[in-house]
């Protein structure tokens, strides 16, 4: 889910791809996987959205009810594995594979 949110340290606000932890793909091994493979293509120079970790809150829980996205995130409240959100990237692999 694309999500806006801000750095509490540097208060930058940005947008981000959230995974949620517990969604219909996701799990805390694959959120450990993630940030692996993020810090190994950080690593390689490889090109690569840089990741983030998005608190979610009981109030951001609160306000998607009624809407798309409410059932994930009420299972995934507090820290979830994210990425930058950037116009045009492609998913890997991406579509006709």
């Amino acid at each position: 889910m694309a999500v806006w949110a801000v750095d509490r340290e540097t208060g930058v606000r940005g947008q981000y791809v959230v995974k949620y932890r517990n969604g219909a793909r996701m799990s805390a091994t694959s959120s450990a996987f993630e940030l692996i493979a993020a810090w190994m293509a950080l690593e390689l120079n490889l090109p690569a959205a840089e990741t983030a970790i998005v608190n979610i809150s009981p109030a951001f829980v609160d306000s998607l009810r009624g809407r798309e996205g409410y059932a994930a995130a009420a299972k995934s409240e507090g820290f979830n594995f994210a990425t930058t959100y950037h116009p045009g990237y492609n998913p890997v692999p991406g579509r006709g594979f």
